[in-house]
């Protein structure tokens, strides 16, 4: 299965479960505002305490996936991500950082990426599509 057709299967299974939920709920179906995709994908979930993340976006002609996990203290956001290895844009350095604040009403996310080497940083900003409730 290609990439970009899973991420919709997954995509398509978590909003069947998705509701209102509460406002600090980091897990949800989010989109990346500050790219310029607007078919951007990221799914953000809690597992064991960490935060995971798995995206699709398309950049130019090529899809670039990623998948990152950190975690969360009080409204702040701090991932580490890594572009798959067949998926990684031309001239991109497939692993950086985020750093993200929580809106108070829990649906925007906005802050920083930074590539790993520090080479590269610009501002992010994701708007939530769906909360996912997890057990």
């Amino acid at each position: 299965m290609k990439p970009f057709s899973l991420i919709i299967v997954l995509t398509t299974i978590i909003l069947m479960t998705a509701h209102a939920g509460h406002a600090m709920e980091i897990a949800g179906v989010w989109t990346k505002t500050t790219h310029p995709d607007p078919n951007n994908i990221i799914v953000l979930y809690r597992e064991s305490g960490t935060i995971k993340a798995i995206g699709y976006e398309q950049v130019g002609d090529m899809p670039a996936n990623w998948h990152g996990d950190g975690k969360i203290t009080n409204d702040v956001v701090e991932l580490r991500y890594r572009y798959s290895a067949d998926a990684t844009p031309a001239g991109w350095e497939p692993r950086g950082r985020m750093v993200l604040t929580l809106s108070g009403d829990g649906q925007r996310l906005h802050g920083t990426a930074t590539s790993r080497s520090g080479g590269w940083s610009d501002r992010i900003e994701l708007m939530r599509v769906a909360v996912i409730l997890q057990p």
